[in-house]
């Protein structure tokens, strides 16, 4: 047999379920991914005597390792076949070769211990097996069945829009030069002004004429300023305080 290399991601240990195993169960969950036997599909002919020897565990601890994994719908075990039900999903089955590698593997796997595997796995791994063209027969278990009718069938629940506040503008304030700034800001420097900033940039304008406020917002623009500098004796802005920056 040809040695294969076997890609294990390294959150591995700091995934909350494997987290939650004892170090046996973490062994033989490690063996069942990483064996010479394992393949891309995730089921695979082996018997328990084989497991044993690798591991070191006896077969009767095997047999009381397997509840837990089976009670986890992680892995199943049936007449010397092993399913690890979450390997297909962490294959690059957008790559062509591996979609007809694990195709191929699956056309092995005898049909009874495929719809054992079916039966006993989760709604995700019968829809995996489905989009491989796995005839995947209707699930007899009321608990899945239920879920699965569910899943198909619950309306969406329509998302509810967020209430803008809309806050007057102040008397004696030039609309249109405001208007101009607030638009820059958003589109431009891709920054909200805020309402406190909007709040403290209206003070300052509210001291000058319309005719001075729409001077001090175009000066910003033209200059690609982010905020509002008052203007100084002569018409310069002071640009030694700058509000809303």
């Amino acid at each position: 047999m040809s040695s294969q290399s076997r890609y294990f991601s390294t959150k591995f240990w700091r995934d909350t379920y494997i987290e939650s195993l004892d170090p046996s169960e973490k062994l033989l969950y490690i063996y069942l991914f990483t064996n010479p036997e394992a393949l891309m599909c995730g089921i695979y002919e082996m018997p328990k005597r084989l497991m044993a020897s690798d591991t070191g565990f006896n077969v009767d601890m095997l047999d009381k390792l397997f509840v837990r994994l089976e009670m986890d719908k992680k892995a199943l075990y049936k007449d010397g076949w092993v399913c690890t039900l979450n390997t297909i999903k962490h294959q690059n089955i957008n790559n062509g070769n591996t979609r007809k590698g694990i195709e191929r593997e699956l056309e092995q796997v005898p049909t009874k211990i495929i719809n054992h595997f079916l039966d006993m796995g989760t709604i995700e791994f019968r829809d995996i097996l489905e989009e491989f063209g796995v005839d995947v027969p209707e699930y007899t278990g009321e608990l899945v069945a239920k879920v699965r009718v569910e899943k198909k069938t619950a309306p969406r629940k329509p998302v509810a829009k967020k209430e803008v506040a809309v806050i007057e503008l102040p008397t004696g304030l030039n609309e249109n030069a405001w208007n101009e700034w607030s638009e820059y800001r958003t589109k431009t420097k891709r920054k909200r002004i805020t309402d406190a900033a909007a709040q403290k940039q209206w003070k300052v304008l509210l001291a000058y004429s319309a005719e001075d406020q729409q001077q001090i917002i175009d000066t910003s623009i033209s200059n690609d300023y982010t905020g509002l500098f008052p203007l100084r004796a002569g018409g310069q802005q002071n640009k030694k305080k700058i509000y809303g920056a």
